[in-house]
């Protein structure tokens, strides 16, 4: 039943993605983040049906002239880490993986760009984001439900298949959604759907609890920190989100040992892989491997090399991970990786910050669109700053989506802008036309 039901959704949207291009976004960006091949037991995995839905998407968009974005800051950013990149591959030791994670990066920044293209309107980027966020608050509000049906369950194997194969993966992609939710929740107009995303993100919350994921923990607190903080009535935001956690920590339930799992971020007298002294163990192996090879190893290169540069001797392991999006960049990406990727954050803060001011300034009447949408898309940026310090995801395709809403967000308001000081511009009469003297 599922897989017909997949089926049929695909279907649909195969024939809409040959009318329109957009729906055709809409489309992969469902199935990408949905998974439906897993969703559905693996029944569809022999069709291929994401590179089905890529094709449908990126060959219709070529050869009607649509292609990706390259003229916005964010996106020249982007592109730059795809570079730096590239020329690290010709470091790599292990080219398979380095190939590997060369097409996966093109392949998101080709899908993000194109969408930060065709998405021109509101409406566009409303249905954009609500389809990401829908996508993936459905499997976070379902474990949440498990969550609460099981007195405070822990899922430490739950994941959805593919950039979320495990709890750590799931758990920091439902933080970061929960943004996104919380973003279509305040946009939406009728009050029933209002609630309904609403509960997604309050069951998305568990879910990020239930995974025991302590990095999940750390971009869900970020993000909450900063989503509270921007808002243009923060002490009524702060005061209802301080009594509804105090209610929440009394009646619902919490697994057991999640306190002390917390607890480990900052354990230094362990060395598990997990372990704070691990962490900062890994970080210093990424910065010695650049030091030696300053334009990079080449993506996914970090295990092939850790134990060449590993001065604790094997005390940690072999061929281990960094742990670290940001030093996993850096490592793998070289300096001019690190450099560019630096500033694609300071950036996309800038931006969405410099948006929010704007549509707050004093005098004017508030427009809740930009103010809601960039006050979301920033706290979920915050919290892949934070929870990405402790996984590594840097061929995620979340964050480079992220990028593109930001970068789509700032065009789309900027024609906004241009085309309302057009409308406005003084009309010059044309000199009066002197009228013959008849003598």
């Amino acid at each position: 039943m599922r897989s017909l039901l997949v089926l049929v959704i695909v279907a649909m949207g195969l024939a809409a993605s040959g009318i329109d291009r957009f729906a055709g976004f809409l489309l992969y960006t469902w199935f990408a983040f949905f998974r439906p091949q897993e969703w559905s037991y693996h029944e569809l995995t022999s069709l291929r049906l994401s590179l089905v839905t890529a094709v449908a998407f990126v060959v219709p968009c070529l050869l009607t002239g649509v292609l990706p974005n390259v003229t916005h800051r964010l996106s020249l950013g982007s592109l730059a880490i795809l570079g730096a990149a590239a020329v690290a591959h010709l470091n790599a030791v292990d080219p398979v993986a380095s190939t590997d994670g060369l097409f996966k990066l093109a392949l998101a920044l080709t899908m993000a760009l194109l969408g930060v293209t065709l998405i021109t309107t509101r409406q566009r980027l409303f249905w954009a984001v609500a389809v990401l966020a829908g996508s993936l608050g459905f499997h976070g509000a379902k474990v949440g439900v498990g969550y609460l049906i099981r007195g405070g369950a822990r899922f430490t194997t739950v994941g959805m298949g593919g950039m979320f194969s495990d709890n750590n993966d799931f758990g920091f992609a439902i933080a970061r959604n929960i943004f996104f939710l919380l973003a279509v929740a305040t946009l939406v107009q009728r009050r029933w759907l209002r609630l309904g995303w609403f509960a997604a993100a309050a069951l998305s919350v568990l879910a990020v609890v239930s995974t025991y994921s302590r990095g999940a923990f750390l971009a869900v607190a970020a993000g909450a920190a900063v989503y509270l903080w921007v808002q243009p009535r923060r002490w009524l935001y702060l005061l209802g989100t301080s009594v509804a956690l105090t209610l929440g920590y009394f009646v619902m339930p919490a697994p057991e040992g999640y306190a002390d799992r917390l607890s480990t971020i900052s354990t230094y007298e362990e060395v598990d892989e997990g372990s704070a002294l691990s962490r900062l163990h890994y970080w210093e192996v990424a910065v010695n491997m650049v030091k030696a090879y300053p334009l990079g190893v080449g993506l996914g290169n970090f295990p092939a090399r850790y134990d060449e540069f590993d001065t604790a001797y094997g005390r940690h392991g072999s061929r281990r991970a960094v742990h670290s999006t940001h030093f996993q960049l850096l490592s793998e990406t070289g300096v001019l990786g690190a450099v560019a990727y630096g500033w694609l954050l300071l950036s996309s803060a800038w931006t969405l910050l410099r948006i929010r001011i704007r549509s707050l300034r004093p005098g004017s009447a508030t427009d809740p669109f930009p103010v809601r949408m960039s006050i979301a898309l920033l706290a979920s940026l915050a919290a892949f700053v934070a929870g990405g310090s402790f996984l590594s995801q840097a061929l995620n395709e979340m964050n480079w989506f992220l990028f593109g809403f930001v970068a789509a967000l700032d065009r789309l308001l900027a024609a906004e802008r241009a085309e309302a000081d057009a409308a406005v511009e003084p009309v010059v009469a044309a000199p009066p036309v002197a009228q013959a003297h008849h003598g």
